[in-house]
């Protein structure tokens, strides 16, 4: 069977292959995701469908079947697996300016670094460390992450100060 898509003027077309085809069929009969804003059933699209006919990345995104007048959607990987959960406008917006301010405490640093990163966040929000995916957050859960890197950047700047004021003690001991 064949994944089945919205096309440009919303009809239900077959366009991704199945899993046994070589494509990624994230839709098991046994297993459909829902949209959370109106019980919808989610759909693998175009995603030129939803940026005005301008086609991004691989091209592959998931929406509500009742798109656009329901606006839940999200991008997907480049093997096509979704990039979380489907979002209407304010969760999606949320979610950006959550990723945005916690990508800063770990950019350029490498890896161990922001695995570092998502577990303190995981252990500030009181979820398990594989639950810490922003793309699964409602909006609530990203008012939690701004949360948590402004108490972050501020423990760092505590440290800072402490760091430096015995760093000025050291050296003006050694002045006198």
């Amino acid at each position: 069977m064949t994944t089945r898509a919205i096309s440009a003027d919303h009809e239900l077309v077959n366009t991704l292959p199945p899993a046994s085809e070589g494509g990624t069929n994230i839709f098991s009969e046994s297993e459909r995701m829902q949209c959370v804003t109106c019980g919808g059933k989610v759909v693998p699209v175009d995603n030129a469908i939803i940026y005005n006919g301008k086609r991004y990345g691989h091209g592959i995104a998931y929406c509500c079947e009742n798109f656009p007048a329901c606006d839940s959607y999200v991008g997907s990987h480049k093997d096509g697996t979704p990039l979380g959960s489907v979002a209407g406008k304010v969760v999606r917006e949320a979610r950006k300016k959550a990723h945005a301010e916690l990508d800063l405490l770990w950019r350029g640093q490498g890896s161990s670094k922001r695995q570092s990163v998502y577990a303190k966040m995981a252990n500030y929000m009181g979820i398990p460390r594989r639950e810490a995916h922003i793309g699964m957050f409602d909006e609530t859960q990203c008012e939690s992450v701004l949360h948590f890197v402004k108490d972050y950047k501020d423990k760092e700047a505590k440290s800072e100060r402490k760091k430096n004021d015995r760093l000025q003690k050291k050296s003006a001991k050694s002045i006198t």
